[in-house]
């Protein structure tokens, strides 16, 4: 795991335990609580987490976490956090009830340390905010149909998940209409800083427009790919789930 400070209310830790994946998790500390954004792959991570990173998570201050999606790669640390509030957009909760011990099951020899499936406690459908920490949560469909976003309202910082990734999004649907119109709303926030779910650490909003870019060619049946293999990796699943093979 790697960790950057980006700000005194920001900390960024990368992991790459998932080869091919760097996969982040931000903390975000609050006037009166801390916020966790995505859990990663187990309790042990987040034990990483609270060890290196200099910041309590059994301190004075509460603790929330958040999950940005129903995938297994972002949620399976939540077991970590006790008589905490772990927040995420109903379908969220709903996604991990249905398909957490399947998940568990299939992609189990990842796991980093003793997962247990732990839903979303508190649930929204369209906007939580926290006005007196400055921290807003929101649905953004795109990735998944159940994605959501956080925004530090303070420092301009956005945690996409896996709405924005390097060198290209990935499509679990053919909407991609839906996925378009977060990604043009991102665009209209006052960001500073982006926080991919995968790929790289930290972006600005000229990772979010090249998304984009790529979202319109596919969406017109003239995709623009870059060369690299991963993206055409990327490229060549999002053809079979847009063509639904």
């Amino acid at each position: 795991m790697e960790i950057r400070r980006l700000s005194k209310r920001t900390t960024l830790c990368t992991f790459t335990e998932l080869e091919g994946y760097p996969t982040n998790v931000l903390l975000l500390e609050g006037n009166a609580r801390i916020y966790t954004c995505d859990t990663f792959l187990g309790p042990r991570a987040m034990q990483e987490i609270e060890q290196e990173a200099s910041l309590g998570f059994h301190g004075t201050k509460e603790n929330i976490v958040f999950n940005s999606h129903g995938d297994w790669d972002h949620h399976w640390g939540n077991c970590f956090f006790h008589d905490t509030s772990i927040i995420a957009h109903r379908k969220t909760r709903n996604c991990i009830i249905k398909a957490g011990d399947h998940d568990l099951s299939m992609h189990g020899h990842h796991a980093m340390g003793r997962v247990i499936i732990t839903p979303p406690s508190t649930t929204f459908t369209r906007e939580l905010t926290f006005h007196d920490d400055g921290i807003s949560f929101f649905h953004a469909p795109g990735h998944t149909p159940d994605s959501s976003a956080c925004m530090d309202l303070i420092d301009g910082v956005l945690f996409a998940g896996d709405d924005v990734e390097y060198p290209l999004p990935c499509i679990s649907s053919p909407d991609v209409s839906t996925f378009i119109n977060t990604l043009t709303s991102f665009l209209e926030m006052k960001v500073a800083l982006v926080i991919p779910g995968h790929g790289i650490p930290v972006a600005g909003l000229d990772l979010v427009r090249d998304n984009l870019r790529y979202l319109e060619s596919l969406e017109a049946g003239n995709p623009a790919v870059p060369s690299l293999p991963r993206a055409r990796e990327i490229h060549g699943d999002n053809e079979k789930v847009l063509h639904d093979e």
